[in-house]
């Protein structure tokens, strides 16, 4: 079977088993230069505001509860940090460190590639996706998810496989 695919959409999330998919469609895209590869990603960024550790502040130098110039400290905090903490933003999931490393993964590739930020449900926005590209083949990674946890959520690929208007390839 020396099947030809046309279009080919990505389901990539930036995990191993999506680069081991980006990688295989990458190679399915070689040997084709009528073939148009999608990358889709599904924006899932998450923002979490985190408190830095800072260095501990000023501290004057004290006699008795005085300062050394003989005025009364008060007892309130000496620290700017302790009151008002230093936070900065982490960003998880973030889209364009995954299509950064996509186009690293894909650099060189003669082959029209495409990269799209698809928002909502990962299996249906690149099903629906997959459907608007008409698409020949979707590749997805599996999941990592295993016991309970699976059961009750489902794993993406599989939610894919269900849906896909076309053929589905998980990769591992």
């Amino acid at each position: 079977m020396n099947e030809q695919f046309n279009c080919i959409v990505v389901a990539y999330d930036d995990s191993t088993a999506s680069q081991n998919a980006l990688k295989m469609a990458s190679n399915l895209a070689k040997g084709n230069p009528e073939c148009s590869l999608y990358i889709a990603h599904v924006f899932e960024e998450k923002v979490a505001n985190a408190t830095l550790d800072s260095q501990p502040g000023y501290q004057p130098l004290r006699a008795n509860g005085f300062g050394l110039e003989g005025m009364p400290i008060p007892p309130a905090e000496d620290r700017y940090e302790d009151i008002y903490p230093n936070t900065h933003a982490q960003v998880s999931n973030s889209a364009d460190q995954a299509l950064f490393n996509a186009k690293q993964i894909t650099a060189g590739l003669h082959t029209k590639t495409d990269y799209e930020v698809l928002s909502g449900d990962p299996a249906e926005s690149v099903c629906e996706f997959a459907a608007e590209k008409n698409a020949d083949l979707i590749l997805t990674g599996s999941s990592q998810k295993s016991g309970l946890k699976r059961l009750f959520v489902g794993s993406t690929s599989e939610k894919i496989l269900k849906n896909a208007p076309c053929s589905v390839l998980v990769a591992q």
